[in-house]
């Protein structure tokens, strides 16, 4: 059976690694990331792009996988090479990177979509779509009562948004229990799975934001969509935490609430006035934590693990075996 291809931007991002090990466990699969040139011929290190290396090699692929961010091709090489019928899309954080990916995503025997909405709304432009939530790989960590310290985690990029940044220099001012781990673009900054989930799995509670910053969505020109008003951006730290037994403080996610029940699997905050009852709640014993952190183990080791998930791709990719793009098909012209 031919190897399937996965195309990412780069190769140490979390849930890129997820995706990638769910669909290495249907089909043993090559990984190409975008954010460096290919070397066709090592003798003469001919560079070529994507579009290129696509044309000599998508033959010996079953099926090309891509993620969103990572389509560094033109419409008229999206339409040539569409005619292989082996493009499948992974959508991420599609709520601003919807309209940028639709014509792509037209071409393509079907769409994987990290939250419900997005598969929602490329179903109404008539796509073949699926809600396909974030796999995590799981480490099987135990909830050992006795080694939870009494630290108040985040892990991520503190700048990404003014909100965020305001929201942790404000915790940092009114508790001295906060460990800030702050990650970016530096790939010398990233920490192991691993050592996260061990992280998540021995502190207090783990902290989660969601909204999309300003600055992208006026980037995007997405400032007044009709679904953006509404609609926070969806991440998987979430699910990460959760398997790896820890004790997750998100800000409200339509995605996650659908998930997650508040109290039980997670603890949700709308406002800074939320946050912080709830983490001196916490401290204070009036919430428990262990509790939470048991049933949101068990609720997504059962339903969201790589080995779970990989079972659900296998059965849409059979489903789908003999899909194709319908390059006639009428697209609705008023968007609702």
């Amino acid at each position: 059976m031919k190897k399937n291809l996965f195309i990412s931007p780069y190769y140490d991002e979390p849930s890129f690694i997820s995706y990638f090990n769910c669909i290495n466990l249907v089909n043993k699969t090559d990984w190409l990331t975008t954010n460096n040139l290919i070397n066709v011929n090592k003798v003469i290190q001919k560079k070529i792009n994507l579009y290129e290396y696509l044309k000599i090699n998508i033959e010996k692929y079953n099926t090309v996988f891509f993620c969103s961010n990572s389509i560094l091709l033109s419409k008229r090489e999206i339409i040539e090479l569409s005619e292989y019928n082996k493009f499948v899309l992974i959508s991420f954080d599609d709520e601003y990177q919807f309209y940028q990916n639709l014509f792509f995503a037209q071409h393509c025997k079907f769409v994987l979509c990290t939250e419900k909405i997005s598969s929602f709304r490329y179903k109404y432009y008539n796509i073949t779509s699926y809600f396909f939530p974030h796999p995590v790989q799981d480490f099987s960590n135990q909830i050992i009562e006795k080694k939870i310290n009494n630290q108040i985690l985040f892990i991520g990029n503190p700048n990404t948004s003014l909100f965020r940044r305001k929201y942790l220099e404000r915790l940092k001012n009114e508790f001295d229990n906060i460990n800030i781990l702050a990650t970016g673009n530096n790939v010398n900054e990233r920490i192991s799975d691993e050592q996260m989930h061990e992280l998540y799995n021995k502190s207090l509670v783990v902290l989660n934001f969601t909204r999309l910053t300003e600055n992208k969505l006026t980037k995007k020109n997405l400032n007044n969509d009709l679904f953006i008003n509404s609609v926070y951006g969806f991440k998987g730290r979430p699910y990460e935490v959760s398997i790896a037994g820890g004790c997750c403080i998100s800000e409200w996610n339509y995605q996650l609430a659908d998930t997650f029940t508040d109290k039980k699997d997670i603890i949700f905050f709308r406002s800074y006035k939320d946050l912080k009852k709830i983490l001196k709640d916490i401290l204070l014993l009036k919430i428990d934590t262990f509790k939470i952190r048991r049933n949101a183990q068990d609720l997504v080791r059962k339903n969201y693990s790589v080995s779970k998930l990989s079972k659900d791709l296998s059965k849409i990719m059979k489903d789908n075996i003999n899909t194709k793009y319908d390059d006639n098909n009428s697209y609705p012209k008023v968007y609702e």
